[in-house]
């Protein structure tokens, strides 16, 4: 997958630099006694190369440290960058070093959307909300939808306090995913939240109606008939939690 990725994103992203120069650092007077920027712009490709194949193989550190060898080669190529940044991130999620490299891709290739995406995706895994939402609305506005970024769009608009935005991800989310748990947990909230108890009922049914076999699913609908004074439907609800839990270990789990 990643492999396939690499080629889509060079398509946008690479062919602005085709040729060893455009690949190359630019020559100054301190660097001029270096390697000529087409010996470099070799240099870059072949690291890039050894990247794609660790990538390819799922050495993520080795594919990491060859892309670091392209970008440190060729600093102006974006395609490097998101590469690096996608490597190192692989290879532990918490390296730093990998998310600038994104942020440099984007820096880079401001008009890219993918690497808004993935920017805006690392930005979400790390609770940066507000970031999270401006990467990833650059890169649908410039590349239109992006399925896998509905979810952490949802997650940090809600975050925000933007709970009609918020919702309005999590209905396009369940619409192409139907069974997704955490968005129809989170659409419940936003809907008791907001006093539209018969919307977080049926999405509370629904859930239980999906796993089935889940006591908490059973647990948690009972406590929410429980808070909007539907004593009868919490019973009910609960004779659940007893038929699959006896020992209602998901009760007290919970308590």
């Amino acid at each position: 997958m990643h492999r396939l990725w690499s080629v889509v994103v060079a398509v946008g992203v690479c062919a602005a630099l085709p040729d060893a120069a455009a690949l190359a650092a630019p020559t100054t007077p301190e660097t001029a006694s270096r390697a000529s920027p087409a010996k470099e712009g070799e240099r870059a490709r072949a690291a890039f190369a050894r990247g794609q194949a660790a990538s390819a193989a799922g050495d993520f550190a080795k594919a990491r440290d060859a892309f670091a060898e392209a970008c440190a080669l060729a600093p102006d190529w974006a395609l490097a960058a998101l590469e690096h940044g996608l490597a190192a991130l692989a290879a532990n999620a918490d390296d730093q070093a990998g998310l600038a490299a994104l942020e440099r891709a984007v820096a880079l290739a401001p008009q890219n959307a993918r690497a808004h995406l993935q920017l805006g995706l690392a930005y979400g895994k790390r609770d940066r909300h507000e970031d999270t939402v401006r990467e990833l609305r650059a890169a649908s506005a410039l590349r239109g939808e992006f399925p896998e970024a509905r979810f952490p769009m949802a997650r940090a608009l809600l975050a925000l306090g933007q709970t009609d935005e918020a919702l309005a991800e999590y209905n396009q989310v369940v619409a192409r995913d139907p069974g997704n748990l955490a968005a129809l947990s989170d659409m419940a909230d936003i809907y008791e939240a907001k006093g539209q108890r018969v919307e977080a009922e049926l999405v509370l049914m629904t859930v239980a109606r999906l796993y089935p076999t889940v006591p908490y699913n059973y647990y948690r609908l009972a406590q929410f008939y429980e808070r909007i004074g539907e004593p009868d439907k919490a019973k009910r609800a609960y004779s659940e939690v007893e038929r699959l839990d006896p020992r209602q270990r998901a009760m007290r789990k919970l308590k």
